[in-house]
């Protein structure tokens, strides 16, 4: 009778995923990954927002750090408009964290947006310029620029400086629970900041230029 019962616990074990002799489990969790007969793993959404993020973040550094180093035509029209797109697309992607800040978050972001102003207007303050002669069009309204200027490596060097400023601020920000400011639409805000303060330096360089030339 014993053996009987032995045998009929057998399935039952079975059915349960058990061993019917050593008592572990042998069913394998699924959880995380596609249907339960197999498949790759799915991405979670914070999976996706961190890759779009890392990936969006090295096409900014190596766009900026080549026009860094070049010379460029002054337009002063077109660097504000770039500021412009930059700070929208920020505000459009970062709308429904921007809308759930709080104190934290707001003390966390206004001391990232001084020091993107702070670095961007020095930024421009190393810019150099040389006289175009004769001027060149610019965009496709036909904007004339009688200089071009680049920052240069110094330029280089303070844009990878506040690269490694935000990283840092954003590892303290997530430790204290300030997340919203680590957000890729927050990103593109202290971006485009930090892109206004330099043009406006620079456009104020350019115009001190042409008052010593006339």
């Amino acid at each position: 009778m014993a053996l009987a019962a032995e045998w009929r616990s057998v399935p039952d074990a079975a059915a349960r995923g058990i061993h019917p002799s050593s008592g572990i489990s042998t069913r394998v969790s699924t959880s995380g990954w596609g249907d339960a007969g197999g498949g790759a793993p799915r991405l979670s959404s914070m999976d996706l927002e961190t890759f779009i993020d890392i990936v969006l973040g090295i096409a900014i550094i190596c766009w900026i750090g080549y026009r860094q180093t070049t010379w460029r035509p002054v337009s002063t029209g077109s660097m504000y408009r770039m500021s412009l797109i930059l700070a929208v697309v920020g505000v459009v992607l970062g709308a429904s964290s921007l809308a759930a800040m709080n104190g934290l978050d707001l003390a966390v972001l206004v001391a990232e947006l001084v020091i993107s102003l702070a670095i961007g207007a020095w930024i421009g303050a190393l810019a150099r310029f040389r006289r175009l002669d004769p001027p060149v069009s610019v965009g496709r309204r036909g904007t004339v620029a009688d200089h071009e200027s680049r920052t240069g490596w110094w330029g280089l060097l303070l844009w990878l400086s506040l690269i490694a400023v935000r990283v840092g601020m954003d590892v303290a920000a997530t430790a204290i629970g300030a997340r919203v400011a680590t957000t890729a639409g927050v990103i593109l805000l202290l971006l485009a900041a930090n892109r206004a303060a330099r043009t406006a330096m620079i456009a104020h360089r350019v115009e001190r230029l042409r008052l010593v030339a006339a």
